[in-house]
């Protein structure tokens, strides 16, 4: 499930030297002088790989799916991880064992029976966190304070507008990848004092990733639909209901967009609070509505995932 990461690692005079000549042999590389510091920075590409080297460090950032197996429509599991970093290590030629990561990326591609805009409609929204899509191929939830990022995306779709080659048993399948980028604010969060790469492949380590991956999931507010005939016994809960059929009809992004960003009115923010309150007890109440067959399919995938991680 690790991806995308980014590392630091302290070097050595001697290691700068040999670093230099590695990677003018992996690629050409461009030089920058930085006047205020008198630094200069050399860095080059390699195999989907950013590398950045001063005379004291090495920043690498770069998808270990596709270092290790040229693609990221696998699933990495912390074996591959482990084999990915010691490919790196190799093309390096020092030990990045001790390298600090300071962003990591969880995700998985998941086979799904409904076409992908199917779940995003599901996926109302997620406390701090604002809710946005590109194309209805892709779904966000970001908050630059809280160092996390949830994307979910058409994964087939983007290897094809990307150019990349999509595997034959992809192509006529649904496939949607879930990812959480982590900065390293996040990451200590879950109680390592330092994260390395020898960090990144520890069983506890990668299974308290794998848990936040779920739970943030979990913490989603999803949208249940209701029955046709399920209208109430009662006056409030027809009300309910005729909310209810609102929010599905607009989406409920757009009931969150017009609560904060309506140009015809301002409400105060006790008001909204209210209103999303409300909001949320009406798309999340099991009692009156039911959860649709994709989102009963969304929920079993994504805990399958999570019990199957390894």
């Amino acid at each position: 499930m690790l991806d995308n990461i980014k590392l630091i690692q302290s070097i050595t005079e001697q290691q700068y030297i040999q670093l230099l000549n590695t990677l003018r042999l992996l690629n050409p590389v461009s030089h920058t002088k930085f006047e205020n510091t008198g630094i200069t920075v050399t860095q080059t590409t390699y195999k989907d790989c950013f590398l950045k080297l001063t005379p004291n460090y090495l920043t690498v950032s770069l998808s270990l799916s596709k270092l290790l197996l040229g693609t990221n429509q696998f699933n990495v599991t912390r074996k591959d991880a482990a084999l990915a970093l010691l490919k790196l290590q190799d093309i390096l030629g020092i030990d990045i064992s001790s390298a600090k990561v300071s962003r990591i990326d969880i995700a998985y591609n998941i086979s799904m029976d409904q076409p992908l805009e199917t779940y995003f409609k599901l996926l109302c929204s997620k406390d701090k966190m604002k809710r946005w899509t590109i194309s209805n191929e892709t779904l966000y939830f970001t908050n630059k304070n809280k160092g996390m990022k949830l994307v979910f995306y058409n994964k087939t779709n983007q290897l094809s507008d990307t150019k990349q080659v999509v595997l034959p048993e992809n192509l006529t399948k649904n496939i949607l990848r879930y990812e959480i980028s982590l900065t390293s604010k996040v990451i200590k969060k879950l109680g390592y004092h330092e994260i390395t790469c020898a960090t990144l492949i520890d069983e506890a380590f990668y299974q308290s990733l794998v848990e936040l991956w779920y739970n943030e999931y979990k913490t989603i507010i999803k949208l249940s639909y209701s029955e046709a005939t399920n209208y109430g016994n009662n006056l409030s809960e027809f009300k309910e209901y005729l909310m209810m059929a609102g929010i599905e009809k607009i989406g409920a992004t757009a009931v969150y967009d017009i609560v904060d960003n309506h140009p015809a009115f301002k409400l105060s923010p006790k008001t909204k609070y209210n209103i999303k309150r409300m909001l949320k007890k009406l798309i999340t109440n099991r009692v009156n509505f039911n959860a649709s067959d994709a989102l009963d399919e969304l929920d079993e995938k994504m805990f399958n995932i999570l019990q199957n991680a390894a």
